[in-house]
């Protein structure tokens, strides 16, 4: 974590560089007092390194606040596959949860949980709610540490879905940082960070995976460094060396194919899987939703095709797009049709009646993806 000719974090001597320690009085080094706050996969990953650090009398785990469990989750809960297993985990574990308050900035969460139980750290692993004033300071003001497990290598892709954007970016490593909250999103100081190399194959799914691997491991380090002798020394951000990505931005509106590198079609049609369908707009206002994309070398044509073409279509095969690069073809599989505002049934049962004899013949041009 030492800054480097090429750190990401400012120098030392530019920033307060007082070691954070938790847990030692004059009668020596005690459990530190653990709040998670959290959900999904990152958040199940967190839970289970503090559990087995708990296991071994290094810290107490006061309890959870599960974000989909809160007091006015039940009009927007996230029931994926996630959100239940980290449900099933916690009463298996028989972990105590805090349920009855809207958000951390609750005022009853305050009286009832914080001041109630003390606990020294209030970690945040997976949240909906952006954290402001005057709830930062006044954790400050209680001399409890407030940190924020974000899944990326800060200051870099900061914001929603970073698995995305470091697919997008092309990557070859991303992990988990573990930062003090502050106003602005995920521009606090850096405690500890941990990474991961990634792949050609990964998608954003497979990156969230490696990021709630990581950080079980990253978290243990994370309590033991601040128990330490020496504590944890929190690295300032350089904000020139930043990025912050939106939902909105990654995903929409769909890049167009006669436009876009080929490779950077590819990475996009990774980076949305197991969330988004990579979705074709073709000039007869017909869409194909796809939830494979890769790319092949051209063998089909010797002669230069302009960009978005449709080249192939295969009941099993999928689709072949023609791409800016005359050498590399996009090839789409896993197909539903996408007409009149429906989803239709999964492709290839509904291609040979619903696309090749009337929607898209071969030559038919995409105007987006």
């Amino acid at each position: 974590m030492l800054p480097s000719a090429s750190s990401p974090f400012s120098p030392a001597s530019q920033v307060d560089t007082t070691p954070l320690r938790l847990g030692h009085q004059q009668e020596g080094v005690k459990p530190i007092k653990v709040l998670l706050c959290g959900y999904g996969e990152l958040g199940l990953g967190t839970l289970k390194g503090l559990l087995k650090l708990a296991k071994q009398n290094k810290m107490v785990l006061l309890g959870v606040f599960d974000w989909n469990e809160r007091a006015c989750a039940k009009a927007d809960r996230h029931q994926t596959d996630e959100a239940i297993a980290f449900q099933r985990f916690l009463r298996q574990q028989k972990i105590r949860q805090f349920t009855r308050f809207k958000g951390l900035q609750d005022a009853r969460f305050s009286v009832e949980v914080l001041e109630r139980y003390e606990p020294d750290l209030v970690l945040v692993s997976s949240w909906g709610e952006i954290l402001k004033e005057p709830f930062i300071t006044s954790q400050q003001a209680s001399k409890r540490l407030l940190l924020n497990c974000h899944p990326s290598l800060l200051p870099k892709h900061r914001g929603a879905n970073p698995y995305i954007a470091a697919i997008l970016a092309n990557d070859a490593e991303t992990g988990v940082s573990f930062h003090v909250m502050a106003p602005a999103l995920d521009a606090g100081e850096v405690v500890y960070q941990a990474s991961t190399p990634l792949n050609a194959l990964d998608t954003g799914g497979s990156v969230r995976k490696k990021c709630a691997t990581v950080a079980e491991e990253a978290v243990q380090d994370l309590i033991v460094g601040l128990q330490s002798e020496t504590g944890l020394t929190p690295q300032v951000q350089y904000e020139t060396q930043a990025s912050t990505h939106t939902l909105k931005q990654i995903s929409y509106p769909w890049l167009n194919v006669i436009q876009a590198p080929p490779d950077y079609l590819e990475r996009q049609g990774r980076a949305l899987q197991p969330w988004c369908f990579g979705c074709l707009f073709f000039e007869n206002q017909v869409a194909v939703l796809c939830e494979k994309i890769t790319l092949e070398t051209n063998t089909l044509t010797a002669y230069r095709v302009p960009a978005g073409v449709l080249l192939q279509l295969d009941p099993t095969q999928g689709l072949l797009l023609s791409t800016n690069d005359p050498h590399v073809l996009l090839r789409c599989k896993g197909l539903r049709l996408f007409q009149n505002q429906n989803f239709d049934a999964p492709l290839p049962e509904a291609l040979t009646k619903l696309l090749l004899p009337i929607q898209l013949p071969i030559g038919t041009k995409v105007l987006a993806f």
